[in-house]
């Protein structure tokens, strides 16, 4: 959540095992990510909320592009609220990991 998700991108990049889901939530990733060290098979979800004072539009849409250049799979949740953790948020991150 929020600074961590630069952290977590830093993890998925180090980690032994492949990562199948990055979740990225409030935040956004590292900027000194070295992507070619990010499993191929690697979805990214970037998690917001719609009155999130710290994430604006045009920042998810360059990311969004940027990630999609890079040849990754990318959704996108935007949820009603602000910086904080929301049990929509929550449900779907279930919903992602179990499907």
């Amino acid at each position: 959540f929020s600074q961590g998700a630069a952290t977590a991108s830093r993890f998925a990049m180090k980690a032994l095992i492949p990562i199948d889901h990055l979740f990225l939530y409030g935040g956004s990733f590292a900027h000194d990510l070295d992507w070619t060290k990010l499993s191929p098979q690697l979805k990214i979800h970037f998690i917001y909320g719609d009155e999130d004072p710290l994430v604006k539009e045009e920042q998810v849409s360059r990311a969004k592009d940027f990630v999609v250049e890079q040849g990754f799979s990318m959704a996108i949740l935007k949820f009603k609220g602000k910086h904080k953790i929301e049990p929509e948020a929550l449900h779907y991150i279930q919903r992602s990991l179990a499907s």
